[in-house]
């Protein structure tokens, strides 16, 4: 089992993103709304502004367009089909300021989809 993590800077692209997950029953993600540290600085330089404090918290959320979606995934079959659908609609994640995938190993999950609690041994090299 994955967790798999795309985090994405076209907010506009996610119903298509989670379209084309369903088409393959990749189902499950959650999706939050994020902000990169260099954005972040620089929209609370721009909010620190004494004319603009006031409407700090009005503003802030129109600076945030970033998507971050995380699922858990199976099968390593799955994973890839996650991971060429986010290329597809996400384009070349190698281009600055596109976003950035990445997979990790699950060992324990419990809750959500997951009716019983899953132990996957092999996921780390414990032993």
């Amino acid at each position: 089992m994955y967790l798999f993590v795309v985090t994405y800077n076209d907010e506009h692209k996610t119903a298509d993103l989670i379209n084309r997950y369903k088409e393959k029953d990749i189902r499950g993600a959650t999706i939050i709304d994020t902000m990169g540290s260099g954005r972040y600085v620089d929209v609370e330089n721009y909010l620190s502004k004494p004319v603009i404090v006031g409407i700090k918290r009005m503003l802030e959320h129109h600076f945030v367009h970033n998507r971050t979606l995380y699922m858990i995934i199976r099968t390593k079959e799955t994973l890839r089909d996650a991971i060429r659908i986010t290329e597809e609609v996400l384009g070349d994640l190698t281009k600055p300021g596109t976003g950035i995938m990445f997979a990790i190993p699950v060992m324990y999950v419990k809750g959500g989809s997951f009716s019983q609690p899953e132990l996957y041994h092999d996921a780390f090299d414990l032993d």
